[in-house]
Order: C-alpha cells, then sequence, then structure tokens
C-alpha cells in the first residue's frame, strides 16, 4: 500500500482507472512480445530465429530482473535516490534491483527507463551499465528495431533511412506497397513515398502551368505559390523575361508575376 500510495496518482494501477489503462499500455510498448516470442515474428529464417534465441537467453540471464520494494524501518541507515540524491526518509518505501547493487535504490516514481522515462511496470527492468532500461528499449542497445513492423532485425543486412531502421523487404511505399530498395522516394510524415504515390498525392502544381511539380523537380515557392524551377513557367507574364534569381512582383489582381511595375501596368 505505501509502494502504491508513493506513485503519481494518474499511474496507480487501479482496475478501471487511468492508470489501469497506462499500465495495459505500457506493458505492450516496454514488453513487446515479438522482442521475445518467435512465433509472433514475421516469417524468420532459421538463422534469425537461432540469433533472437540466443539473444533473448542472454538478455534474461545477465539482465532482466523485478525491483524489490522495501521499507526503511533503520533510522541511521542512509537511503539516497540513485536517480533524483534526494533521500529517502523513514518509513518510506524503495525500489532496489539486485543486478544494479545492495548500494542502490530508487523512489517508486524514479523508477524508471533511462531512455523512455516512463514507470517500469510491474517493476521489470533491464540492467546494463548503471543504467536500469524497459525490455524495449534495452534490447534497442544491441539490436535495430524494423520502423515498419516494430520487430527486432536479426538478420545481417537491412535498410537505414530517415534515421530509421527497416527490414528489407519491409522499406517500401507507404501507399502502394512498392520495393524502395534502390529506387528514389520521398518521405511523409516519417513514412517513405515512392515518386507516383507522392506526386498523385502531395505534389504542388505550378502556377503558370498549371502541371504537376514533381518531387525530384527544383520548384520555387512564394507565397503558397509554386512553378517550376525553369525559364519557361517562372517568367514575366507581360514581356516573357525569365524571372529565376531576379527580382518579380505577384500582382494579386491580374494573378500573374512580372518583371517591374511598369509589365504589369501594360499587361
Amino acid at each position: 500500500m505505501k509502494y502504491m500510495d508513493a506513485l503519481p496518482p494518474q499511474m496507480k494501477p487501479k482496475v478501471g482507472s487511468d492508470g489501469a489503462k497506462y499500465r495495459r499500455k505500457q506493458m505492450m510498448y516496454q514488453l513487446p512480445i515479438h522482442d521475445h516470442d518467435e512465433s509472433y515474428c514475421d516469417n524468420l529464417t532459421e538463422p534469425e530465429r537461432e540469433s533472437m534465441r540466443q539473444f533473448s537467453e542472454h538478455r534474461n540471464q545477465n539482465a532482466l530482473g523485478v525491483g524489490d520494494v522495501r521499507e526503511k524501518i533503520n533510522p541511521v541507515s542512509k537511503w539516497i535516490c540513485y536517480r533524483c540524491n534526494l533521500p529517502i526518509n523513514l518509513g518510506e518505501v524503495a525500489v532496489f534491483a539486485s543486478r544494479a547493487g545492495e548500494d542502490k535504490c530508487w523512489h517508486p516514481g524514479c523508477f524508471v527507463c533511462n531512455v523512455c522515462n516512463n514507470l517500469l511496470v510491474d517493476l521489470i527492468y533491464f540492467y546494463k551499465e548503471g543504467g536500469i532500461y524497459c525490455g524495449r528499449h534495452y534490447a534497442e542497445l544491441f539490436k535495430p528495431r524494423c520502423a515498419a513492423c516494430d520487430e527486432l532485425i536479426f538478420s545481417r543486412e537491412y535498410t537505414q533511412a530517415e534515421d530509421q531502421n527497416w527490414h528489407r523487404k519491409h522499406f517500401c511505399c507507404f501507399e502502394c506497397d512498392l520495393d524502395l530498395g534502390g529506387l528514389l522516394y520521398v518521405a511523409r510524415d516519417g513514412h517513405p513515398h515512392c515518386m507516383r504515390c507522392y506526386n498523385r498525392l502531395y505534389a504542388k502544381k505550378c502556377f503558370e502551368c498549371g502541371e504537376v511539380i514533381g518531387a525530384d523537380d527544383q520548384r520555387i515557392e512564394y507565397e503558397n505559390n509554386f512553378w517550376h524551377a525553369t525559364d519557361a513557367c517562372f517568367k514575366c507574364a507581360m514581356c516573357l523575361t525569365s524571372l529565376i534569381g531576379r527580382q518579380f512582383l505577384l500582382h494579386p489582381r491580374k494573378n500573374q508575376i512580372f518583371c517591374s511595375t511598369d509589365c504589369a501596368r501594360r499587361y
């Protein structure tokens, strides 16, 4: 009861409360089942299965632990929280992690993952070099995680793009599933798109010719208007002089661009 009272109110896992919802959500996030059960993974090869078994065995034997809650009853002993460096007072409870050593303890609200700073659900932790982690982020210290399927990558070959990692078979267009290996692509909201889908869904249209400006085309933007960066499209509407690299005037009523006020009047 003292341990539960020490948790932030919105995180107490009381049945039917927001804290219970938080616990369930954190359980799925911190301990994804596909990190430790190969039957939930997508078509692992036998070498990948063996690599996963070895990883899981090493992780469980050398890093996995469950926090131990103790009440401070000895007024002489000095307990300092390893995270916030504040004392744990007489009658209060602290969490000890045996893999970290008997000299370290945490306030219940400070027993969090070093990466995501979330409370370690059910006090399950993984220890490495002075730090405690949830299962998700401990695994990511050793293995890349696929941005598409969320599984750890146990194959030797994979794709790195947009500051993320991908199974080679999963690096595909977000819209049409085209394999993007070796192809040009455009990222939109963190998702890769093939050129065809990007141009169809997101490309801007040229203010002059009305045609789509492809993702790999150079363009000019001004006041939410777009042009192909070509002499044929970005030109004075009166004298047809190219305006690339030059000052220009956008006339709101005539809906054209000009090289000068004189050309705008003449138009």
